[in-house]
């Protein structure tokens, strides 16, 4: 059964489609994710017991990262960073891959698709929120023009995890995007990316991944003449619902202290 599970990963993938698929997010707001934080944190195997009428195969996924696994960097356990390596993996057929099903599903509207998810979710975050943050410029790009998606100045949110680079001549290799054709090129200037190289199934990849739900502002988008459009985003702080529902008590009691305190004067 491993065996077959092996024959079925992408050992060496020429082709490192996550870093070329962004055409997929939807560019509208979803309801955000929060119910996972309050789960327990427990093993790969548990967290993933729930997805395996979702996943092909994902048992043996599991045991496959687990086996590989040795002596993970960043102080994160064996169970963290197999999740980290999990996510890395590239099927055959690519669709069947761990990261694809998961992404679609972030991207979903009906947010209760991802009550399979949530411990996932919970131990895959952990295991980032371990790694130190990056504060850098990062590029990832698609075969097709999506300037007309993303108009100068406005706010947006991307839904799922993004896969990124840190070297535009690499992204415009032949490997990537290229020089030729319709392409649209991310220039992304973020403080939250995480280098998983350490932890992915493919250690020579040099890749940063952002945070779901992360959200930018669109400094400038620009569209060329040879095919090339340049997008260049920017990460603003986001606040969770929780810690904006704990400003807003903050306010509340705040105002009823100048209430007792203070005698208001009818004129």
């Amino acid at each position: 059964m491993g065996n077959t599970v092996s024959h079925n990963i992408n050992q060496s993938p020429s082709n490192d489609y996550r870093f070329l698929n962004i055409d997929k997010e939807p560019l509208e707001m979803l309801l955000a994710i929060e119910d996972y934080k309050k789960l327990p944190l427990v093993s790969l195997e548990q967290a993933v017991s729930s997805l395996v009428s979702f996943v092909p195969n994902i048992k043996q996924m599991v045991q496959l990262v687990k086996d590989k696994c040795k002596n993970p960097a960043d102080n994160l356990t064996v169970d963290e960073s197999a999740s980290i390596m999990l996510y890395s993996l590239e099927n055959i057929p690519l669709e069947e891959s761990f990261y694809i099903i998961l992404n679609k599903t972030l991207r979903d509207k009906n947010r209760q698709n991802l009550k399979n998810w949530l411990s996932y979710l919970k131990l895959f975050t952990t295991a980032l929120s371990k790694i130190p943050s990056t504060k850098s410029v990062v590029y990832c790009g698609v075969k097709q023009n999506l300037h007309h998606l993303y108009p100068k100045g406005q706010n947006i949110t991307w839904w799922e995890f993004s896969s990124c680079i840190t070297s535009l001549e690499r992204l415009q290799s032949n490997e990537f995007l290229g020089k030729n054709g319709t392409r649209t090129i991310f220039y992304i200037e973020c403080f939250s990316g995480k280098n998983i190289q350490s932890h992915s199934y493919y250690s020579t990849r040099n890749e940063i991944l952002l945070p779901s739900e992360i959200k930018f502002i669109i400094n400038s988008s620009r569209e060329r003449k040879d095919g090339l459009s340049i997008i260049h985003l920017k990460e603003i702080v986001q606040f969770s619902s929780s810690i904006i529902s704990a400003l807003s008590v903050s306010v509340n009691l705040l105002l009823n202290s100048f209430r007792n305190h203070f005698v208001f004067l009818d004129f």
